[in-house]
């Protein structure tokens, strides 16, 4: 613990060289919550703490009895008795060691008392002694020694004004170190209790990372073992897709062979009617010249007979004048059967 004061106070020396320290006033020395506040001394601490407790086993009784915690009573001295210390409340004189450092009974079992996590807690109860005189304070420091001699009474030394200002100054500074060293220490019993409910919480954390981890390993193999299916079945896929697309392009092809044949196709039968049709226009004409010859011919060969005929007539009506003979009306009818182109006559 002192070890860790010691490197603490070598670092605030540290830091104290690299600032720049302003005269301090009568107010900044103002470090006991029964004076005026200080602004080295928050409001919320004020009443909390006793900085003077753990200088009781310093002094002997004969000068505790004279500490007064009135400073009025050196700057304006009265009829009052003096304060003794020494029998004060019982509850505090009585057996000052078991007051300084008494233990506190729900803490004596780690195990009935689980939040402090093994850590044994001190209840410090220190006897409300405040050293606030600056004379007494002189006295106090006098009486230690630094040699085999006694210093000299104060009212025989030359600086005494100067001696009870620097032993005051002296006294209100180890109050103020025994403030911080109980700020540290309570500070520290805080810090080992939620140090012993951190390493708990650590552990829980572990195990829960431990168990999120197994299962993170469970789920990362069976992934590998849905990806290793989805690769094969991926693989498949792919190839079928392939074969897919070389039916594709080999359809395609056939595709644009078939649309060329068409095309020929369309291209030839278009000429073979083009053909077709001029061969039908050309028989057509033929037909309607054929006929058109055939009926002229007819014409003129009814005409013809026709004229065969009323010859044939004009030359039987002549001959019908004469006597009748069968030779004569036999050739006549000849004649006739001439007229028709010797086609049997119906």
């Amino acid at each position: 613990m002192i070890d860790v004061f010691f490197e603490q106070e070598k670092l605030h020396e540290a830091e104290a060289t690299n600032l720049r320290v302003n005269p301090l006033s009568d107010s900044d020395l103002t470090l006991s919550p029964l004076l005026l506040p200080s602004r080295f001394v928050e409001e919320r601490f004020r009443a909390s703490f006793d900085p003077y407790g753990s200088n009781v086993d310093l002094i002997g009784s004969e000068t505790a009895s004279q500490l007064i915690t009135s400073r009025e009573i050196v700057e304006k001295p009265s009829e009052e008795p003096m304060v003794d210390i020494t029998s004060a409340p019982t509850e505090h004189a009585a057996d000052p060691e078991k007051d300084a450092l008494e233990e506190s009974p729900e803490k004596d079992n780690p195990e009935e008392n689980p939040e402090t996590y093994g850590v044994l807690i001190r209840e410090e109860r220190t006897a409300n002694v405040g050293i606030e005189d600056p004379v007494l304070c002189a006295e106090l420091t006098r009486q230690i020694r630094g040699g085999t001699k006694e210093l000299p009474q104060i009212e025989d030394l030359y600086f005494k004004d100067e001696y009870i200002d620097a032993a005051f100054a002296r006294k209100r500074s180890d109050g103020s170190m025994n403030f911080l060293v109980e700020k540290y220490d309570s500070t520290l019993k805080q810090t080992m209790v939620q140090l012993g409910a951190s390493q708990k919480l650590a552990q829980a954390r572990l195990k829960a990372i431990e168990r999120v981890r197994t299962e993170h390993k469970k789920a990362i193999d069976k992934a590998a073992k849905e990806k290793e299916v989805l690769r094969v079945k991926f693989e498949d896929l792919e190839g079928k897709l392939k074969s897919d697309r070389a039916s594709k392009k080999e359809l395609a092809r056939e595709k644009t062979r078939l649309e060329q044949a068409t095309a020929a196709l369309e291209k030839e039968k278009a000429e073979i009617l083009a053909e077709r049709d001029a061969a039908v226009e050309k028989l057509i004409k033929e037909r309607q010249h054929l006929k058109d010859s055939r009926s002229l011919e007819v014409a003129r060969e009814r005409e013809r007979v026709q004229a065969y005929s009323r010859q044939g007539e004009l030359l039987l009506w002549s001959r019908a004048r004469l006597p009748y003979s069968p030779k004569r009306l036999w050739k006549g009818k000849e004649l006739i059967w001439a007229s028709f182109g010797n086609e049997e006559m119906p």
